[in-house]
């Protein structure tokens, strides 16, 4: 999304963390809407759905957005949009460990990371049409089989298996959580600049992710003024 869509996606997170240079980042653009293009003829061809997924859909700006439904409705598909929105806390706690992980190295209620629902999700309504657009709470109970990628699935009318799905990036425990926090603000901190950056870090989360079983939950004095 950041690549292929984004108005400045030098500036991205991800990309800035591997040191790309403007010259290799227009390739590696160039690469990406080439086997875009190349995937959606084929699923045209073919009568086929194309899903097109990613978090920072919804943190992409209006005019972004704008530019992903515009490439897809060009090569003649109807863009619809699931999207699963977690209750706020849960939300805030997710968020906060996938900050984590990229890096955050403070917490204060200042920082806290907002849903900001409204501003995520309206968006999407103006660009696809909210006939278009279907909001799921993401919550076992509420997912067929208790499981949002077999619950997406079902969604399209099609079906896959719970052992069909693959797992990554899960939750860490309360223990990982407070070594990469302390890591994060009292160590290195997450060392950037070079390519391989991301595997290195994924490594080094997966290693410190074996570690404890605490479940990780903010506090309620935390919680209460927001």
């Amino acid at each position: 999304m950041a690549i292929m869509f984004h108005d400045y996606p030098e500036k991205y997170h991800s990309i800035k963390a591997r040191g790309i240079s403007r010259e290799k980042l227009s390739e590696i653009r160039k690469h990406h809407f080439q086997r875009l293009d190349a995937r959606l003829a084929e699923a045209k061809a073919n009568g086929q759905r194309a899903i097109f997924t990613g978090e920072d859909v919804s943190v992409s700006t209006e005019s972004e957005v704008v530019k992903l439904s515009s490439f897809y409705k060009d090569r003649g598909f109807i863009p619809r949009v699931v999207a699963y929105v977690r209750r706020p806390v849960s939300f805030m706690q997710s968020s906060f460990q996938q900050r984590l992980k990229a890096n955050l190295r403070e917490l204060s209620e200042s920082q806290a990371p907002w849903p900001n629902y409204r501003k995520r999700f309206e968006k999407l309504d103006n660009v696809f049409g909210k006939e278009n657009v279907t909001l799921k709470l993401f919550d076992p109970a509420s997912l067929v089989s208790g499981d949002v990628c077999v619950d997406f699935f079902a969604e399209l009318g099609l079906q896959i298996r719970p052992d069909q799905v693959v797992r990554a990036n899960e939750s860490m425990s309360l223990e990982a959580c407070a070594l990469l926090f302390a890591q994060r603000s009292l160590g290195q901190g997450f060392v950037q600049g070079f390519e391989g950056v991301h595997a290195s870090n994924f490594a080094f989360i997966d290693s410190l992710s074996r570690i404890g079983k605490g479940k990780f939950r903010f506090k309620r004095s935390f919680l209460e003024p927001i």
